[in-house]
């Protein structure tokens, strides 16, 4: 059995174009044809599974092979320090370490002045991006300095200065800690039960509302505090069905970025995330003007981003360009057009390759399911729905799964396969009882499918179409109805 290497791993995942630029990198450091880290990397890169044996055949007789380990770890590091540069450089957190090890360097050879340029360099970057653990050690540093060096008349007042400045950065820190453990309370309870639509489930939603830090904005005392207030307050109205109150905080933790584009700058994937919730829930309210304005703003990030895009950042515009598109053509009943779009989206699928994670495939296979369903193609919904109906992770509890498995079970219904139905139902009911919940509509529906083969379909129908009218009333399942319209379904086969 091959051993599990992680320099094969590393290499495995690089792309055409970070391959080209690793091997321009590492010529920097060794112009000879018989550069062993570039031959090593060409070894490894054309293996399929890692072989480590058969890599040591390859260089039988050279002197590295001895001290191999060491080789393979010293490549593995060369090649993380040029995706490092391939992608634009260091980050703040490394800027402001390296400008701390520097000035540290500086300061025990005896060049104050110099470590204090460096020190004020990162407690700057320090404070702007927010980085409050290492703006304490910068206090720390600063401290010592102007009063054991620099200052040492002054002792008392830069003594009291950064002993101000610690404390005010402790309570931003601890501020932002609080907000964060709230945010972690509420996304452990969205992930139990995702939409609340029992009482009990709404009240424990109103119950996280209560905490104080909740109670307005000024609460939270920095930037990376007030996207954490926004988004707990976006996400629990959501899940209570309020959601033009979540639209409003989605819009303000966006108008939130672009009032410190430097945190944009910082991490443009947060950005693209906060955007997407806004035109998401946009297209929910239908609210189709506003949704077209702010689609088109995230269409255009690539444009205006004056570097290249990481692959996490270019997967995210990708999921969020599609399954908006589709969500609105779906609302829209145009689902030809979604249709149609499938192709396109497929083709970017395998252009994307490896770095599209099969999670964000799911959601689009589920569009692509309920428009073929929608138009009639059964067999072709049924395909789709393959890759959602046997998830077994219960652990994943997104509604998608349950739609899912609902249509899947619809699809053979319109085929006719009542004599698969019976055992498909079942499971369905034992994958609902892992969950450790049944909706009303899916008691309905599941009862209704059991029954029908046996009955009279046309009565069948109009006494479940009565039993399933107050979806249409009630506000908390209009999202149901977006993503698996059984009542406009019934109104279909009765006419």
């Amino acid at each position: 059995m091959a051993v599990s290497n992680h320099l094969f791993d590393l290499i495995k995942v690089l792309t055409k174009q970070e391959k080209r630029y690793f091997k321009l990198y590492s010529s920097k450091y060794n112009k000879s044809k018989d550069n062993n880290y570039m031959r090593l990397f060409e070894v490894i890169d054309k293996q399929s599974v890692y072989d480590e044996k058969a890599i040591k055949r390859a260089f039988a007789g050279e002197k590295f092979v001895k001290q191999f380990h060491v080789v393979k770890n010293y490549l593995y590091h060369l090649i993380l320090e040029a995706l490092q540069a391939y992608g634009g450089g260091q980050t703040v957190n490394q800027q402001i370490q390296e400008a701390l090890s520097k000035s540290q360097i500086l300061y025990e050879k005896g060049l104050y002045e110099q470590a204090l340029r460096l020190l004020k360099k990162a407690e700057k970057l320090a404070v702007i991006y927010e980085k409050f653990d290492s703006l304490l050690k910068v206090y720390k540093k600063l401290k010592l300095l102007y009063t054991r060096k620099l200052a040492v008349s002054e002792h008392e007042y830069y003594t009291n200065l950064y002993l101000q400045l610690e404390q005010k950065t402790m309570q931003q820190f601890q501020n932002l800690w609080e907000y964060e453990w709230i945010s972690n309370e509420v996304f452990n309870l969205y992930f139990k039960v995702n939409a609340a639509r029992q009482l009990k489930e709404k009240k424990a939603y109103q119950t996280l509302m209560q905490h104080p830090l909740l109670k307005e904005e000024s609460k939270a005392l920095s930037f990376r505090a007030k996207v954490f207030y926004f988004n707990i307050q976006a996400v629990c109205f959501e899940a209570i069905g309020e959601k033009r109150h979540c639209c409003k905080f989605r819009a303000e933790t966006v108008a939130l970025f672009e009032a410190h584009p430097h945190f944009i700058e910082e991490s443009l994937l947060n950005y693209i995330v906060v955007l997407n919730n806004l035109v998401v829930m946009l297209a929910t309210l239908k609210e189709y003007e506003a949704f077209d304005q702010h689609f088109e703003q995230l269409l255009k990030i690539p444009e205006w981003v004056k570097r290249k895009l990481s692959d996490e950042e270019r997967v995210m515009l990708f999921r969020s360009r599609w399954s908006n598109q589709l969500q609105v053509l779906v609302q829209k009943k145009e689902f030809a057009k979604a249709i149609d779009l499938s192709q396109e989206i497929e083709r970017e699928f395998k252009r994307l390759g490896n770095t599209l994670n099969e999670a964000y495939k799911r959601p689009l296979y589920y569009f692509f399911a309920y428009c073929h369903f929608s138009v009639g193609n059964h067999l072709e919904s049924l395909t789709y729905l393959e890759h959602l109906v046997h998830e077994d992770d219960v652990s994943f509890k997104l509604d998608l799964f349950r739609f899912g498995r609902m249509l899947y079970l619809l699809n053979h219904f319109e085929l006719e396969h009542f004599d698969l139905l019976p055992s498909l139902i079942r499971s369905t009911q034992r994958y609902l009882q892992k969950l450790g919940k049944t909706y009303p509509m899916e008691h309905l529906l599941l009862q209704f499918l059991k029954e029908v083969p046996y009955s009279n379909e046309r009565k069948a129908f109009v006494e479940l179409q009565s039993k399933l009218q107050f979806l249409v009333e009630d506000e908390k399942y209009e999202s149901v109805l977006h993503h698996l319209d059984v009542v406009t379904w019934i109104s279909g086969k009765l006419r």
